[in-house]
């Protein structure tokens, strides 16, 4: 199935309900709006590959030795969707004296769909699985010896623990996650020392850091995955370590400039200007059109999945109200980001939504099906009360396919 918007949704379908759950989501924010999303089906889990490099290019000399390029690398990603649930009581009675019982179901569902709208554009910016790790290894996790401090995106605790390998000459760490082939490439990671140990796949990394205690062997133990908050992970949990794709306003936050927005934009390679979007929070839109009225310049704009939206140098803005403004960079902590990518399977994001199964459950019927596996569920009557019960259901993930197709200038403090 394509990867379609709730824009391009709301545009073409002419299912009424569908029409009405894609305009009462589109309208908590553009960035959710305007995002696509692709079925993973009715599986909660989901894989696609990413491409780490582009081989080198090399003049050779005629009858010279030829030696193979082996930097181009395409990294199989496993994700999964969340599920993401709100669910009303309805009092019969009290039903009966506002309009009827399905006129009430209905204004508790579409009061679950927009706060459900609000939530997943929370999350595709600020998500967080916030996944833990811990080191399990008598002889490696002595006082000051080796423990996890961060575990990056990606990672599901449910899939088991990884193992862990220390190479005592040259203090060499090397992990390896429960569905990857083998180790990845080996780390130093020596005495008073942190750094990001990738498994088999650069996309799954644990950090590992190495207090003041000297090992005296090589040793192997394994890494304990537990916790997570129950989110998927958003762009900037996603983005940790792809910092080659972050550049920054100022060491200690700068105020926002078009010649730093024109390289975000040059950052994002394939693209032509149209298919590329700036993301920003309406803190930054406000700073952003004090620039132009102070150039002398206009806002222009452009047609978007049907939606008139403000651009610069030909590229879409997409303001949203989620984007943080608490960032810290250097000594400053009240800053906030631009987002540049493409959208798209092929591009810099795209969603990720799993479809709930069809038919009914005895003592449950679907009152509405929506776009993105969107459903209202009718529970019917409770057992301790007089009151009838309908849960809205959603499952939803972000993705990042390609990382050429994306870049951030972060602390920006205006």
């Amino acid at each position: 199935m394509a990867a379609l918007s709730l824009a391009q949704i709301l545009g073409s379908t002419r299912d009424d309900v569908a029409r009405y759950m894609a305009d009462t989501l589109i309208k908590n924010d553009q960035f959710f709006g305007q995002l696509p999303f692709v079925s993973t089906g009715t599986k909660s889990a989901f894989s696609y590959d990413r491409k780490v490099a582009n081989p080198a290019v090399t003049f050779s000399a005629r009858d010279a030795a030829i030696t193979d390029d082996t930097s181009y690398t395409e990294v199989t990603i496993l994700g999964q969707t969340k599920r993401m649930i709100t669910q009303q009581s309805v009092d019969r009675s009290n039903a009966g004296d506002a309009g009827g019982l399905d006129a009430v179901k209905a204004k508790r569902a579409e009061s679950s769909i927009a706060a459900m709208g609000l939530k997943i554009g929370d999350k595709l910016l600020n998500g967080a699985q916030a996944v833990t790790g811990t080191l399990v290894g008598a002889a490696l996790t002595v006082a000051n010896g080796f423990s996890i401090t961060d575990v990056g995106p990606n990672v599901i605790a449910a899939r088991g623990n990884w193992q862990f390998k220390y190479t005592h000459t040259g203090t060499f760490v090397s992990v390896r996650s429960p569905t990857d082939p083998d180790f990845g490439t080996p780390v130093a990671v020596g005495t008073g020392t942190a750094a990001k140990v990738y498994s088999y796949n650069r996309d799954s990394w644990v950090e590992v850091t190495h207090g003041s205690q000297a090992m005296s062997a090589s040793d192997a133990g394994y890494v304990v995955m537990s916790g997570g908050s129950g989110e998927f992970d958003g762009v900037f949990e996603l983005l940790a370590g792809q910092t080659d794709r972050i550049i920054y306003a100022g060491d200690n936050g700068g105020a926002l400039a078009f010649t730093s927005l024109d390289t975000i934009i040059g950052m994002v390679k394939g693209a032509s200007r149209p298919d590329k979007r700036l993301i920003m929070g309406e803190r930054t839109w406000v700073s952003h059109q004090a620039l132009v009225r102070t150039s002398g310049g206009g806002i222009t704009m452009a047609e978007l999945a049907g939606q008139q939206v403000p651009t610069y140098n030909g590229v879409p803005i997409i303001v949203t109200d989620f984007m943080p403004i608490t960032q810290t960079r250097g000594n400053t902590s009240a800053n906030t980001s631009v987002i540049c990518a493409t959208f798209g399977e092929d591009g810099g994001l795209v969603g990720q939504y799993t479809d709930e199964p069809m038919g009914n459950e005895p003592n449950a019927t679907v009152f509405a099906r929506g776009p993105m596996g969107l459903t209202v569920w009718d529970l019917g009557m409770s057992q301790t009360a007089h009151n009838s019960t309908v849960r809205t259901v959603q499952s939803v993930a972000l993705a990042l396919p390609n990382t050429a197709k994306i870049a951030v200038l972060a602390g920006v403090n205006n």
